[in-house]
């Protein structure tokens, strides 16, 4: 079944890479069909940076969103400029480190502190994005833990590694513990 999905965020946080991993653990590891399309503002840091994924169990027919079934955003814009383009039922998987859950105005929120969790693990918040790749994938299933750890190791560098997987497995914890409630 065709399931869409939206990482949407600023440049520098991660979410054409969020977009790009999730695509890859669900093709390669999962041995899905998926396709991921990007789209950035000009500016290199602050300008909109998002990426859409696409998962299905047969060949995706069609590269484009067509009513998301996952809001994942990284920073308030992404809320407001995608409230249109998520069904009414949709999960939205937001950083309410930096979102006030009142901009989400439909879907199921599901609000964790990715950018606090990614300052904690390593003084700095580049891993707020793969802390919600975590949170996606718990919530979702529809990409392993394991498929997204291999894609992870895959695509940030090594020295980073295992720090980003750290962040992922907070991200699926605080995941697993919002599908239990």
């Amino acid at each position: 079944m065709r399931f869409e999905t939206i990482f949407s965020g600023i440049g520098g946080q991660g979410s054409i890479l969020a977009g790009k991993i999730a695509a890859e653990a669900a093709s390669i590891y999962d041995k899905k069909h998926s396709v991921q399309t990007v789209y950035y503002g000009p500016e290199s840091r602050g300008g909109v940076a998002e990426s859409f994924a696409i998962i299905d169990d047969v060949e995706v027919d069609y590269p484009k969103i067509t009513a998301a079934d996952v809001l994942v955003g990284l920073h308030k814009s992404a809320i407001t400029r995608h409230v249109e383009d998520i069904k009414d039922d949709a999960i939205v998987i937001f950083d309410n480190y930096l979102i006030d859950e009142t901009l989400v105005k439909k879907g199921k929120k599901y609000g964790a502190p990715f950018t606090k969790i990614s300052i904690e693990l390593i003084g700095r918040p580049v891993a707020a994005n793969i802390v919600a790749l975590g949170m996606f994938s718990a919530i979702t299933g529809k990409v392993t833990k394991e498929a997204m750890i291999n894609a992870i190791s895959k695509n940030v560098p090594p020295k980073t590694v295992e720090k980003n997987i750290e962040a992922f497995e907070r991200g699926f914890k605080l995941g697993e513990e919002c599908v239990k409630k």
